[in-house]
């Protein structure tokens, strides 16, 4: 028997001649989301946003790869449970992952190494940073909590909403 077949794939297209810029990217659970980084060099691909039972899934894991050349950039990032969300930096040198384990993580986008981890009361599933890269808000079911990243210290008390938190 040979290798087992990927149950997900993706790929990067060129938007104006629709051609393929990758070839197909393998993963060894569906993807269910991906971000570029903002020079457009780099590919994070997530997978699916729910759990599993199949301890063969890998969803914990963030693959950030290498564009044009589809090469993994870094061993896969993990966390302890699903990751539900990632956004670069505006400066592109550092990824936050979020994830059902109630954290997000900092990495160094060119090497993969851990930053910090920022602690949070209920899952994180939204990220965005400010248009400087010095702060990170995080969206959790019914609050968004704003992080200096440089401290990884929060800068306010949670931001609470009386409703679900969209998206």
């Amino acid at each position: 028997p040979g290798k087992a077949r990927p149950s997900g794939q993706a790929r990067v297209w060129d938007a104006h001649t629709g051609e393929p810029i990758t070839s197909w990217l393998e993963f060894d659970e569906p993807v269910s989301s991906a971000v570029f980084s903002p020079d457009g060099r780099a590919l994070v691909c997530l997978g699916p946003a729910t759990s599993s039972t199949d301890s063969a899934l890998k969803q914990h894991l963030v693959r950030v790869f290498e564009l044009p050349s589809g090469r993994l950039r870094f061993p896969p990032l993990e966390h302890r449970d699903t990751v539900l969300a990632a956004a670069f930096s505006p400066d592109g040198r550092i990824l936050a992952t979020a994830s059902a384990d109630r954290t997000v993580g900092l990495w160094d986008a060119l090497t993969g190494k851990a930053i910090g981890a920022l602690v949070h009361d209920g899952c994180v599933k939204e990220l965005r940073f400010s248009p400087d890269g010095g702060w990170l808000a995080a969206v959790e079911q019914t609050q968004v909590r704003i992080w200096d990243v440089a401290s990884r210290t929060q800068i306010t008390s949670p931001l609470k909403a009386a409703d679900e938190v969209a998206d």
